[in-house]
């Protein structure tokens, strides 16, 4: 038994996915208890946040705030592209650290930290600015 042909009646859309060749369908979700399906999910949802709590109390033991991390890089407007290639990993694997779902090496750290505070103390260029004071316009 799948969603699709499951009649029950807490049943409900929860959103809907496109394919190719012109496939399409809906996500569903329930509040029967009882469905294989609905326990399958919540026990994967719930497996994920154990991870993830767990990731979080690694990173804390070793002095590191992944949200203070993400913040600090979005008040710079470094993305997680550049960072992760500053870091020589992938987007992916960043992504990953900065969401923990993976705890952060403490080496990866330190290198994290001499990025936000060199980028901190650069000047960034304002493009518009730039190209007004190039003409005899800027401020």
């Amino acid at each position: 038994m799948n969603c699709e042909t499951c009649d029950n009646p807490t049943k409900y859309t929860t959103g809907f996915w496109d394919g190719e060749n012109g496939t399409h369908g809906r996500l569903y979700d329930c509040h029967n208890l009882d469905c294989e399906i609905k326990q399958k999910r919540d026990n994967d949802i719930n497996t994920a946040e154990e991870e993830r709590a767990k990731v979080i109390a690694i990173n804390e033991i070793n002095g590191i705030r992944m949200d203070a991390v993400r913040l600090k890089r979005l008040k710079l407007h470094i993305s997680i592209r550049e960072m992760a290639k500053r870091l020589c990993v992938s987007p992916s694997m960043y992504s990953n650290y900065e969401q923990c779902r993976k705890a952060l090496p403490v080496e990866a750290m330190d290198r994290i930290k001499v990025i936000l505070d060199r980028e901190a103390e650069e000047p960034k260029s304002n493009y518009m600015n730039d190209i007004l004071k190039k003409y005899g316009r800027g401020r």
